[in-house]
């Protein structure tokens, strides 16, 4: 079964918390993509089975060459502007990044949001899935919604 319908929480933490912290890291099959969501009630409420909660902390780049494929799911940077940057930041460094449609009302702050209003798990995985971005098509996508 899987651990998010029986609500069961798993972080790891270093001894004294001085390195990084991922939950659900030991439970993701690294070959495939993985969704790297801000914090576990995003995680939860995508409804994405191979993805990871960064915590309110980024991934070391040491965690993130683990992943053949990673791809940051962050909060909808048209509300929050840190989550723009952030989002920017990561498709400067390459990566593939869920860019929020501009249809989503600023209301929504983030996947939990979604849930929240009764949106479907498959409503919202079909979304991030048709909005992933990379390179220079992610910084024209984000600049512009």
């Amino acid at each position: 079964a899987l651990a998010w319908k029986h609500k069961q929480f798993f972080v790891y933490l270093v001894t004294g918390n001085s390195s990084w912290k991922a939950e659900n890291w030991f439970y993701i099959d690294k070959e495939k993509p993985v969704y790297i969501m801000e914090s576990i009630y995003d995680r939860l409420s995508s409804g994405l089975e191979n993805s990871i909660a960064q915590l309110g902390a980024n991934l070391s780049e040491e965690r993130l060459k683990e992943l053949k494929e990673p791809i940051f799911c962050l909060d909808n940077s048209h509300v929050d502007n840190t989550a723009f940057e952030e989002t920017m930041k990561y498709l400067e460094k390459g990566y593939k990044c869920f860019i929020w449609p501009k249809e989503i009302p600023n209301r929504i702050k983030d996947f939990n949001d979604l849930r929240k209003e009764n949106i479907s798990y498959e409503t919202i995985i079909n979304m991030i899935n048709k909005n992933i971005y990379e390179g220079l098509s992610g910084k024209i996508r984000l600049k512009l919604l």
